[in-house]
Formats: C-alpha cells, structure tokens, sequence
C-alpha cells in the first residue's frame, strides 16, 4: 500500500545511542507506568486547581500510559475533557495546549478518526499561529506535520503544496534548516511513492537532485539523505549495488544512533469478506485496538536482529502480523559506531491496524473500512514522546480554520 510505503520511507529512527562494548540484556523488556498512578496525579491536579500548563502536562502523562496498555478509546477521551477544560488558555500556554492538541490528533488517527486527526493537526498550527506569528520555527514545523498527516492519508498532491509553501517561507525568512527538510520531505514522499509506482521515479530524482546541488553546510545532512534515496532509487532499476556501495561508504562515518536507511513497505493485502464483517464489527461495540509492539537489535552493521512481538492486544489476528515482522526484518540502519562483537541498539516500535471509521453512501450509520492501516509509533526510550507523531510537513493556507472537534 502507498500509504505504509511512504511512512516507511520519511521517518527517521532516533533512540537514545549505544557506545561501547558492555553487553545489552538477551530479552527487550516493556516497561510501563501503572495508569492508574497517572489518574491519581491527574485528579488531584484537577482538585487543587493547578496551573493549566502543568494540568496539561499530567494530561498527556495518563492519556499515554493509557495508550501504552491499549487503551485507545480511554486516552483520547482523556484528552478530549483536558481540551475543554484548558482551551481558553491558548494565549497564556500556546505550547502546552498545542502539544495536547497534536496528542489528541495522534489519538485520532490511531483510533480511525481521520477527520478529527486532520482538524486536530490544523487546530494545533492554529494555535501556535496565535501564539507566536507566522514565521517562528515551530509554526512552520507544525506546518510540515500537516503536510505529513495529507501523506498518511496519501494525498500526496496536498502533502507537496505544503511542502512547497513551507520551503519558499523558509527561504524567504532565511531559515535553511527548514528550507532544507521541507525540499527533504518532498523527495522521501516522491521517493516513497516511486518505490511502488514507477512513474514517479523520475520526480523522485529530480526532488533529489535539487539538494544534492546545494553547497552550504546547513544542508549537508539533507545531502547525506538524498544519497540513500538515489541508491534506493538505482537498486528499483536493478542496480542494487549502489545501495551496498553507500552502505560501506558510510562505515567511514558510523552513526551514534540508528539512523534508517531503507525500510520496506509492509506488505499487507487488501482484507475479504470475512475481515470486512470483523472490521464492521468493530462500530457495533467492539472497538478494542489491534497491536503488537515489536522489539528488536540495529546491529553494527545497520542490519536487524531478532524481531518478534513482545506484546498484543487479546484480539490481534495473525494474518497481519508476520507481514510487520518481515517488513522490521528487510530494514537497513547506517552502521553503527559500536564494536562488531556488540549484539547491537535496542528498539521497541508499536504496530496498530486501523479500521478508519466511515460513513457509507445513503447511510447515517457509521461504519468501518474493510482495508485496514498499519500506522507506527515509536516506543523506544529517549525517543520522542510517545504521542507525538513524527515532525515533517505543511499545510496550505487556504486550510479552513476548525472547529472543536
């Protein structure tokens, strides 16, 4: 599917980094905070009427912990009530509240909301705009995360004005680095795309090669990037040797973290008559998540080690299990800067098929969509938090501003 690949493809791996050569422990361990602690403190936060910021902060403490045990539906209807309680303090608190905003996003979209995802998001860039005007870093960063949430939609023709209008306001305000990642982010879209559908390879390479021309150190990462694409590119010609060719020549500079370089597309087919009834099922009460979390070792050599599923939901179907596991176990890292003999970076990644909610032709009765979605969420210590989706895209102006949704 478009949409796998093209996540697949734009998100870049960052957990906490591994040196040296002490031994990392045989099994990958899940370890969680009890929600009901995070309720406690969320309640007695509520009680003795704490600052909105820090309300806002015990919010989205138990809305994970939730997350984190399965509890979809609960995490967001957490969100939800910390929302109205904290919306009229946007002026005051425009960063907490527009964090609460992109978690409930997040929770939309895990939960098949896709509407409310995309309102949330806008709703987030919303805020910031208030708070802080049209040019501040963390405006334009919002905008390249709307631009990422049209990608998972996979409406690329929005998710590319996005990044255009991003790139021209960072080039105009002087601001490379945004410049550079909004150029980055259109070529790992057309990248993704291509690695699916041949007719955008040649857009591909031409996103590619308009930061491969640039000089300035600012960009020199974006650089690196679009040397992993074309190798990605040329092997899908069958020219797979330049792909091992960029391989060795980045063991010259091993990464201190794992660093994604190729990942590919799960390959999960369309659902039959059977999963439609199940995925149907789920408006009519049962609306449990489906998930696993994956744990696994980057080794030395950016290959993957040992995947398997440390924990599932009680429902999780088998059929779209393995397809997550082969798709962990075709990735490849940068090479890492630590010693051969080491068994290599640990990481933990949740996988949530989706059933998006729908409403049918002629129909007021909702109803769930019998192709399912995986989405990914990284659960790895030190990476970002938890519900923060990945930052990289932008939304057009002529966006309508939302709602409460």
């Amino acid at each position: 599917m478009v949409a796998l690949s093209i996540m697949a493809a734009m998100q870049i791996a960052v957990p906490e980094s591994a040196s040296g050569s002490a031994a990392l422990p045989r099994d990958l361990v899940v370890i969680g905070r009890r929600a009901s602690n995070s309720e406690r403190v969320l309640a007695a936060c509520i009680e003795r009427s704490c600052p909105p910021d820090q309300e806002i902060e015990a919010t989205l403490l138990h809305a994970e912990d939730l997350f984190l045990a399965g509890e979809y539906q609960r995490a967001r209807s957490v969100l939800l009530k910390g929302r109205r309680r904290n919306n009229r303090f946007g002026e005051r608190f425009p960063l907490a509240l527009a964090d609460l905003n992109r978690a409930n996003a997040r929770l939309a979209s895990l939960n098949g909301l896709t509407d409310s995802a995309r309102i949330g998001t806008v709703d987030t860039l919303t805020i910031l705009r208030r708070g802080f005007g049209k040019q501040d870093t963390r405006v334009l960063v919002q905008r390249l995360e709307v631009g990422d949430l049209f990608a998972r939609q996979g409406r690329e023709r929005a998710a590319t004005d996005v990044y255009a209008a991003v790139e021209k306001q960072a080039r105009d305000t002087g601001l490379r680095w945004i410049e550079g990642l909004a150029m980055f982010r259109t070529a790992a879209l057309y990248g993704a795309i291509a690695s699916v559908q041949p007719s955008y390879r040649s857009s591909a390479r031409r996103a590619a090669a308009r930061i491969s021309a640039t000089s300035d150190a600012d960009m020199e990462p974006f650089r690196q990037g679009v040397l992993l694409m074309q190798a990605k590119l040329a092997a899908l010609d069958g020219k797979d040797g330049d792909m091992e060719r960029i391989i060795a020549a980045l063991k010259a500079t091993p990464a201190t973290q794992p660093m994604l370089v190729d990942a590919p597309p799960i390959d999960y087919p369309p659902l039959g008559i059977r999963d439609l009834a199940r995925a149907n099922k789920l408006h009519g009460g049962d609306v449990r998540p489906c998930w696993i979390d994956v744990g696994f070792w980057v080794a030395q050599n950016g290959t993957v080690r040992q995947p398997s599923v440390l924990r599932r939901s009680c429902h999780a179907e088998d059929d779209w299990i393995e397809p997550v596991l082969t798709a962990v176990r075709g990735r490849r890292y940068a090479p890492l800067a630590i010693p051969a003999d080491h068994p290599g970076v640990a990481r933990i990644e949740r996988f949530s098929l989706i059933h998006d909610r729908q409403r049918e032709k002629g129909s007021r009765v909702p109803s769930r969509t019998a192709v399912g979605r995986i989405e990914r969420v990284d659960l790895t210590g030190g990476s970002a938090p938890t519900l923060q989706p990945v930052r990289s895209v932008v939304p057009p102006d002529e966006i309508a501003q939302p709602a409460e949704h």
